[in-house]
């Protein structure tokens, strides 16, 4: 899968947390790496989207070589910064993003996101249940990713909300299973990683 690179978002400012959640350890291991583990179990590169102020922490752990930092000159924020930037640097890529708070992703549902996307070659692949969407566990293509780029640096009135992406590409949607619903819960404060 050559044309596919797994990018693990770690760049968020944790605030709820209080303390960088890609770092945090479960079973001996950080969650940066324990997602990353998950995408290289597909074949793929991957890649850890990070600011530059996360860098020294993060060597400690992953190999530099592996790391993708958020480009300042660019007009994104948040995890649209990430993945853009990534995107950038690998324009001939799809990128299957994987946020590091989604711990409980089984490998199962991101194999589901490359068997559709194999159906449905060119087209981003986002779940769903019902109207709740999950962009930061998902497939956005090439092709997507290079003309949402191209309007977004032209247009004035524009956001970066992942929503706002997923509004202009219009990606095809994977429905949730009932028995999936909890696999794609986010881990944001200490009582959520104290609980599991």
């Amino acid at each position: 899968m050559k044309t596919i690179l797994g990018l693990v978002l770690c760049g968020g400012l944790s605030s709820r947390m209080g303390r960088d959640k890609g770092l945090l350890e479960r079973e001996g291991q950080i969650w940066a790496k324990a997602a990353g583990r998950k995408l290289e179990n597909l074949g793929l590169p991957v890649y850890y989207s990070l600011r530059p102020e996360q860098l020294e922490p993060y060597k400690i752990h992953i190999q530099e070589e592996a790391f993708l930092l958020d480009s300042p000159s660019l007009p994104y924020k948040g995890p649209l910064l990430g993945i853009m930037s990534a995107f950038l640097n690998h324009r001939e890529y799809s990128i299957l993003c994987l946020a590091c708070d989604m711990t409980h992703i089984q490998d199962s549902l991101l194999r589901k996101l490359i068997g559709k996307e194999k159906e449905n070659p060119g087209k981003s692949i986002v779940f769903r249940k019902g109207e709740d969407r999950e962009p930061l566990c998902a497939l956005y293509s090439q092709k997507d990713l290079s003309s949402f780029h191209d309007y977004f640096t032209m247009e004035e009135r524009r956001s970066s909300s992942m929503m706002y992406l997923l509004d202009f590409i219009g990606p095809l949607y994977l429905e949730i299973e009932d028995r999936e619903a909890g696999f794609f819960l986010n881990e944001n404060s200490p009582g959520d990683w104290m609980g599991n």
